[in-house]
């Protein structure tokens, strides 16, 4: 048998898939977790009466249902275990390890903050709710009243949720245009819609009805957008036996989604779209291009006039004039002749689908970058087709109130955002980066009181130390988090929020969900410790505010908000409920009676519409010309407003004319100067780590690989070539240094890393929760230094520079 190079690659890195899809290492858990039943956080319960209830995983934008055992002890109820729920269509049974060991971030009380916290400059110490809560009254109150409702700030984690959702339009009510959140590439998937689509919602990708995938960097088996991805992934391969579907993978490393493509296509870091314009210019010269589609529904892709009167020429001039494969060859680093065979067997494929996006989501991506892959998506038909892509509608929830604001807030609302979203940076809704900085660039913070819920930006902000110099800045923090975060840890007033299985979770799944889903967790327990839920912090604090404020939130209880929106799902007597026997069966059915409609939900978890999905109906585009824009009018309308040299220079964007309004290639040089930094730092978020508002549990600690971690450094990935340059060998301990700062890290040689190219892993350096997650690896965060994506803003941080030699 032959093996080369690549298939050793593939054989290696495979073997490790398979050990970790396979029972060897859950077995070790399950010995780990028989070895640490001393632990005092360990669920120990005692014999009785075992029980089963569903819910959804702690991370509602996920979406997948879980299962949880529980038994009812001498000792009272205790759950033991967590395991998918067969008939919930977006996991379809199946759990990552972040959520099988999501049970730690309950019982763990080394890492959940007990009460409300006060911090005195030194320490923190317990207060009632009630002073805590005054405390927050007193402060809003202040600011209100010296007619400065704009310098409050909320940060929000990733997702729609209704709690998200609830910060948003109180932070309206009060005046305030201030709301953030994460960044991720849902934001950029947004911008994509409104400027290519004309549409809000989301982005969905009928993955499953593929067969024949282009993935731009998105991680399937490391965890890419919902669980709903990968079990859609394992199902097109199931579908398409014998060699009938074909993946391609294009990523800078060899990762393990890369391993089980048919295909990896190494890029150069940053060149995605150009390669994704150089599979465009072989589709139009060779005439490949889907007519039926493209004859009625797609603008500017030839000549013509735009909604101002201009002229223009089209992407097709510009791609078949800029875009060859050898020029494309050139700067992706990728053979002309795989560029030419990847375009015509997308292109000849019956249900070809092309995916932008980096990793698991969490990192935003080059807004062109995004179009160019889209314009792709359109030339080929997968646009609005089963097996294709295509916006897909938000839950028909019952529509928020209308807001009655007073004087107070209509002028708070009325001035600047201190990120610039929307108005300098025209087409985005959150950068958190610009936020930071505009924060640090003023001698005076212009945010006066932040909220922070459901995240953890002290440690993964784009730019961890920057984000924090900014923090440090503002006169006061409030942290809603349960957890002794990195960010709780820099509060002055924590307000914990009840933990997993306490709370109402709900939520938009994210991750290219081909249909309209809606998720809801109900608490299966009463809080463990003195916490409250979030949603009911924000209403007995809106009513204590009184005036507009008051009125703008008229219910109670938290529960009562999600039963309020979730009616409209009811009311609309449209899709179905994931209860037993309903997957595979997508007859629509009625709801007899919200009473049992609300019942079912919080007994199921899941709400979903499968006759919404793509290919079974198609969203109108709301775009100025009524079509899928190849050209974007509204990029046209803001190049007029600002002057195309004024609106070049001020969104950095190099190209010219109305290449400007078109997907097209950028190119983004990172800061420092290469010869001082002469390698590219890239981040990589494997499959074995997590990182959001809580990071990696314990149990996963156990499986992570020691080419992951070696003791408590972290392992970085070179190519041999470039290691035998630094005089660098397996093992070496070595520093790494980059113009935000360093790390003392190990060195693991692999041939599926670019030349040039350092692999570091994301989610590890945490200096905050429990002695089993802090003070192992270093954080890639404080390495990153971000530059602001041409267009939109958005940071991006696929490229650091940095230096390496042995320690």
């Amino acid at each position: 048998m032959k093996l080369d190079r690549r298939g050793f690659i593939k054989f290696m890195a495979g073997g490790a898939l398979g050990t970790f899809l396979s029972p060897i290492p859950w077995k070790l858990i399950d010995d780990v977790a028989i070895w640490t039943q001393n632990w005092p956080w360990v669920p120990n319960p005692s014999r009785g009466e075992t029980l089963y209830r569903n819910t959804i995983t702690p991370f509602a934008y996920n979406g997948s249902g879980v299962t949880v055992r529980m038994v009812d002890g001498a000792e009272g109820r205790r759950a033991i275990r967590l395991c998918g729920t067969p008939d919930n269509p977006l996991n379809h049974g199946t759990l990552g390890p972040m959520d099988t060991s999501g049970l730690q971030y309950r019982y763990s009380q080394a890492i959940r903050v007990p009460s409300p916290m006060k911090f005195d400059g030194k320490v923190y110490h317990p207060i009632p709710w009630e002073d805590a809560m005054g405390l927050l009254v007193e402060k809003l109150q202040t600011l209100r009243s010296e007619g400065r409702p704009e310098s409050v700030a909320v940060i929000a984690g990733p997702g729609r949720n209704t709690i998200n959702e609830m910060l948003e339009r109180f932070l309206r009510a009060y005046g305030s245009p201030n709301y953030l959140t994460m960044p991720g590439a849902v934001q950029t998937d947004a911008q994509v819609l409104k400027l290519m689509f004309g549409a809000r919602g989301t982005m969905g990708y009928d993955v499953e009805h593929a067969d024949y995938l282009v993935s731009f960097g998105c991680g399937f088996l490391e965890g890419w957008g919902s669980q709903q991805a990968l079990s859609a992934f394992r199902r097109l391969r199931e579908a398409n036996p014998d060699g009938l579907s074909k993946v391609i993978q294009v990523a800078t490393n060899c990762s393990i989604t890369s391993t089980q493509a048919d295909e990896w296509l190494a890029v150069a870091p940053g060149t995605e779209g150009a390669l994704a314009l150089g599979m465009a210019h072989v589709i139009l010269k060779d005439d490949l291009a889907n007519r039926s589609f493209l004859e009625g529904n797609a603008f500017g892709l030839s000549g013509g006039m735009d909604s101002m009167g201009t002229p223009f020429a089209g992407f097709r001039k510009w791609v078949l004039n800029e875009y060859g494969p050898d020029r494309v060859s050139e700067i992706t680093g990728v053979p002309a002749d795989r560029i030419v065979q990847a375009a015509w067997g997308l292109a000849r494929s019956k249900r070809g689908l092309a995916l932008p996006g980096r990793g698991k989501g969490t990192m935003p991506g080059s807004l062109y970058e995004f179009m160019a892959v889209h314009s792709l998506n359109a030339l080929v038909g997968a646009v609005n087709r089963t097996g294709g892509v295509g916006p897909v509608s938000e839950p028909p929830w019952t529509p928020w109130p209308r807001l009655d604001l007073d004087g107070v807030a209509e002028r708070g609302l009325g001035r600047a955002r201190v990120d610039q979203a929307g108005s300098f940076y025209p087409f985005a809704e959150s950068l958190l980066n610009a936020f930071a900085q505009a924060v640090l660039d003023q001698k005076e913070s212009p945010v006066e009181l932040l909220l922070l819920h459901g995240c953890n930006p002290s440690h993964n902000a784009p730019n961890a130390k920057e984000f924090n110099r900014a923090l440090d800045k503002v006169p006061f923090v409030v942290c809603f988090s349960p957890y002794w975060s990195e960010t709780a840890l820099r509060a002055d007033l924590i307000l914990p929020d009840h933990a997993f299985l306490e709370r109402f979770e709900d939520g938009i799944p994210c991750g290219g969900v081909p249909y309209p889903a809606y998720v809801v967790g109900a608490p299966l327990f009463p809080p463990m410790l003195d916490t409250r839920a979030s949603g009911d912090v924000v209403l007995r604090t809106a009513k204590a505010l009184g005036g507009s404020l008051g009125a703008s939130f008229p219910w109670s209880t938290y529960e009562e908000v999600i039963r309020y929106r979730a009616e409209g799902i009811y009311r609309s007597q449209k899709g179905l409920i994931s209860e037993p026997g309903t997957l595979g069966n997508p007859e629509t059915k009625g709801f007899a009676g919200f009473a049992g409609f609300w019942k079912n939900l919080t007994a199921h978890g899941c709400w979903y519409d499968p006759d919404q999905r793509i290919g079974k109906t198609s969203m109108a585009f709301d775009t100025p010309s009524g079509k899928f824009e190849f050209y974007s009018n509204r990029i046209r309308g803001r190049v007029r407003d600002r002057g195309e040299d004024a609106f070049r220079k001020d969104l950095n964007v190099s190209a010219a004319g109305e290449m400007v309004c078109m997907a097209h290639y950028e190119e983004v040089s990172p800061e420092g100067d290469p010869k001082a930094f002469p390698l590219l730092m890239m981040p990589e978020e494997p499959a074995y780590t997590h990182e959001s508002e809580v990071p990696s549990s314990p149990y996963m600690t156990k499986i992570w690989p020691d080419t992951l971690l070696k003791g408590k450094h972290l392992v970085v990935h070179l190519n041999p070539e470039t290691a035998s340059e630094y005089r660098l060998k397996e093992g070496d301990l070595a520093v790494m240094e980059s113009l935000s700062g360093s790390a003392e890290v190990r060195v693991h040689l692999f041939h599926g890393v670019r030349p040039g190219v350092v692999i570091m892993a994301e989610g590890f350096g945490h200096t905050a929760f429990d002695e089993y997650i802090k003070g192992k690896g270093s954080n890639t965060r404080e390495m990153t230094t971000v530059c602001a994506d041409p267009l939109s803003g958005m940071p991006l941080w696929w490229g650091t520079r940095v230096k390496i030699w042995k320690a």
